[in-house]
């Protein structure tokens, strides 16, 4: 069964149609990287091949790993786009902006990689699969290459709208997560689906599921004071499931959209420190 999308989610990516398949979206998001002195490379990881960027300059300090979102996943309600890769890479952009010298971008399966022959690219891993088990596993897995590759050294994973629910994932299967960062995050499409009375993301797993788990994790979660995507009723739903809240901070960010406003703030947002616990 396909699903019925949320009306502002599809909104919002129809915004991008006119525009979408004029742009060189791989070009996009390699000038993006090469100006923060970010590399490409892909990384198989599991089911998946993911592109990636990084930057690691200091060999066994901590990793700042950036998820990024759904991307360009729905043309409009009820038809699915045929290459998930966003048009404009807001996990990417952060990640740029971030000034640590230990910075990887994983991007989602099927992003940049649809036509370089990635395994299993069907339709359901930017719909209905896009937090499959496989999806967070892949993500997983390319992390602890990565670190390997950088040094070792502790993990402080962020993730944007889609990307902090694979993000908050991925930290459930991990045990070397220093901290959790999301920004517009998608952290319970269950209630998220339910409130929008729209089908669930059926063979997906719920980041709320895991709250518990991480509830000793430092974490932060933005929500965007003008954003109608993803508001703070998703994050405090995902807090709700943890028995521990005093690690868990949820903070508004005014005049900040689902998209819009996220990389101006982030040099700022990025100083705010993380919960005690």
């Amino acid at each position: 069964m396909r699903v019925k999308q949320n009306t502002a989610v599809v909104a919002a990516a129809g915004l991008l149609v006119a525009g979408c398949f004029s742009v060189d979206r791989p070009e996009v998001a390699g000038e993006i990287a090469t100006r923060a002195g970010m590399t490409a490379l892909q990384v198989n990881g599991g089911a998946f091949v993911l592109q990636t960027f990084m930057r690691l300059g200091k060999p066994g300090a901590p990793i700042h790993v950036y998820v990024e979102g759904d991307g360009f996943a729905w043309i409009n309600r009820s038809q699915p786009s045929p290459d998930p890769t966003p048009t404009d890479p807001t996990a990417l952009r952060l990640a740029a902006a971030d000034p640590s010298p230990n910075v990887v971008y994983v991007a989602r399966p099927c992003q940049y990689v649809r036509s370089g022959g990635s395994r299993r690219c069907e339709e359901d891993y930017w719909t209905e699969r896009r937090f499959a088990s496989e999806v967070v596993e892949s993500v997983d897995e390319v992390i602890g290459k990565l670190k390997e590759r950088g040094g070792g050294g502790l993990i402080d994973l962020f993730g944007f709208s889609g990307g902090g629910a694979v993000a908050a994932l991925t930290a459930a299967r991990r045990t070397d997560v220093a901290s959790l960062r999301t920004v517009a995050g998608n952290l319970d499409h269950v209630v998220m689906n339910q409130r929008a009375e729209v089908s669930p993301l059926i063979g997906s797993l719920n980041a709320a599921d895991v709250a518990d788990k991480l509830s000793a994790v430092p974490q932060i979660h933005f929500i965007g004071g003008e954003d109608n995507i993803t508001p703070s009723y998703i994050a405090e739903s995902y807090k709700a499931h943890a028995r521990r809240k005093d690690c868990i901070a949820i903070v508004p960010v005014p005049g900040v959209s689902h998209i819009d406003g996220w990389t101006e703030r982030w040099g700022s947002l990025l100083k705010r420190n993380l919960p005690k616990c």
